[in-house]
């Protein structure tokens, strides 16, 4: 009897946390997160894993408790290989890629002041290899005007990473269209929580990022990529519609519409 007590409390103590958890699954645009919250506080705990949404290749994975980060966590570039990694319990990386680690310069502020200084380290996004980029390339709306006229331009942004590592002072320089900047700025906002600020001798500073992005329907980028700025190329289709006069109206004519005109003039000329 006391060995059956035992066994049954020894199975309950196994099977109440799990009964405690429920396992969710949420998507963006580009990405599916998979993870699982405590029903009681309704907190992140335990695995949490970023899928491609397409490729269904892991980009992400760590731990959460009680709604926190904990331990390693690593991020991922295609088809799993490893990017970098970043162990949350010491606040330090374990790797870092070589073209994030050679940026040994960069624009921190100092007071009010912006100065171009030696650091341990820039300013670096907790993410998939080249995250920024493609939520901001699939996120982003081009402005029909853009599209119709075949528009090419380059836009900038400004943003500082503080010390506590977020976002702030997210300011447009140049636009190609109005309506450009809003967008920038929502899903830079979406992404604040992911930054490690840029140090000097150890200490968090804020430091200032460009964002650059490059519009074009084809060709060469207008902007090369850099190791300061990050860089967003933005290609599009052009529009296969042409515009023509009849009488005071002016519309738009599409493929199709040059075929049925073409058909009814040959049927014209046959009579």
């Amino acid at each position: 009897m006391k060995l059956f007590l035992f066994l049954s409390l020894l199975f309950v103590s196994f099977i109440t946390p799990a009964q405690t958890f429920e396992t969710k699954k949420s998507h963006t645009s580009c990405f599916r997160e998979i993870y699982s919250i405590d029903k009681s506080t309704q907190m992140k705990c335990g695995k949490f894993l970023k899928l491609d949404k397409q490729s269904k290749d892991t980009l992400i994975s760590g731990y959460y408790q009680n709604g926190q980060k904990t331990g390693i966590w690593r991020y991922f570039m295609k088809d799993n290989h490893l990017w970098m990694s970043y162990d949350f319990d010491k606040k330090s990386f374990l790797l870092l890629p070589l073209e994030i680690s050679k940026t040994d310069s960069f624009s921190v502020l100092k007071g009010q002041k912006l100065m171009y200084t030696k650091v341990d380290n820039p300013p670096v996004y907790l993410g998939s290899k080249n995250e920024i980029e493609k939520v901001l390339s699939k996120e982003i709306e081009l402005n029909p005007e853009i599209i119709a006229n075949s528009k090419s331009g380059v836009s900038f942004a400004r943003f500082v990473v503080g010390s506590d590592g977020k976002l702030k002072n997210i300011t447009q320089e140049v636009m190609l269209s109005v309506d450009l900047f809003p967008q920038i700025e929502n899903i830079l906002k979406k992404l604040e929580e992911e930054w490690i600020p840029a140090r000097i001798d150890g200490e968090a500073v804020d430091s200032q990022s460009i964002l650059v992005i490059d519009i074009k329907p084809k060709g060469k980028a207008l902007f090369p990529d850099s190791p300061g700025c990050i860089t967003v190329h933005l290609q599009y289709a052009e529009t296969t519609t042409k515009k023509r006069v009849i009488g005071y109206e002016l519309r738009r004519v599409d493929e199709r519409d040059l075929q049925d005109f073409k058909r009814s003039n040959s049927k014209t000329r046959l009579r």
